[in-house]
């Protein structure tokens, strides 16, 4: 295996196929990397995330739990948090959850993180819309 840059494939991760890791990026746990997917710069993929296809994973970016992309992930940064959609989970901050989880309990995780009612207002409304344009 070659790499370029500082990054690292270790514990029990797996990166194979025409997958690429390079830059500062880690990948440790039981992650899995394959397919064309690319992870570069400071990101980081972790736990039993897998990362597959044609997607890119850059930046400061971190895909953990039991992530699993096939579409490109979509990664915004809130005013708080980095909220990161993969094809079946949301998460902001430290918090993961499977997409339905999220929208049957956005109040509850919201006041318990101390999120203002407009805070859970405007993600409820982000999430409802990047959930829309990724029907698309």
């Amino acid at each position: 295996m070659s790499h370029s840059g500082n990054c690292w494939v270790f514990q029990d991760a797996k990166v194979y196929g025409n997958a690429q890791v390079y830059g500062d990026a880690e990948i440790c746990g039981d992650a899995q990397v394959y397919g064309e997917a690319e992870v570069y710069g400071d990101a980081k993929v972790y736990d039993n995330a897998q990362i597959a296809g044609n997607v890119i994973v850059s930046g400061n970016a971190k895909v953990f739990g039991k992530a699993k992309c096939t579409k490109h992930p979509l990664f915004i940064n809130l005013q708080r948090h980095l909220l990161t959609l993969t094809d079946n989970h949301i998460s902001i901050g430290c918090k993961i959850h499977e997409i339905n989880y999220w929208e049957e309990n956005i109040d509850s995780i919201g006041k318990s993180n101390n999120y203002s009612e407009q805070e859970i207002n405007s993600i409820t409304l982000l999430i409802t819309s990047l959930l829309e344009i990724r029907k698309g």
